[in-house]
């Protein structure tokens, strides 16, 4: 049974549209369709991320990322270990493998 589909037509920027073209062109990807389908799964895989930087403008990012450095510094936060990490990465993915 095929997946239901629906079309959606978007309008990119040169720079980007080129970005795609090379990806199909070098066989990373059969059609830029099945690249832009790629991208959306992407952003969709990694928006369980606390504070998603996607959206966000590198001067937002940028702040953020220096109000965590200074609540370390400061002790109001402790770094975690790879093992902690590592069950932050798999819980998710578990989570989707079962649903």
């Amino acid at each position: 049974m095929a997946a239901e589909t629906e079309t959606l037509t978007i309008t990119v920027p040169a720079e980007l549209m080129e970005f795609i073209r090379e990806r199909v062109a070098s066989g990373k990807f059969s059609s830029e369709n099945d690249a832009m389908i790629d991208a959306i799964r992407e952003v969709k895989e990694y928006s369980w991320l606390p504070n998603d930087p996607i959206g966000m403008s590198d001067e937002e990012w940028e702040a953020e990322l220096q109000r965590r450095i200074s609540q370390f510094e400061r002790g109001e936060t402790r770094l975690r270990s790879l093992e902690e990490v590592r069950q932050d990465f798999a819980s998710p993915q578990q989570e989707r493998m079962t649903a």
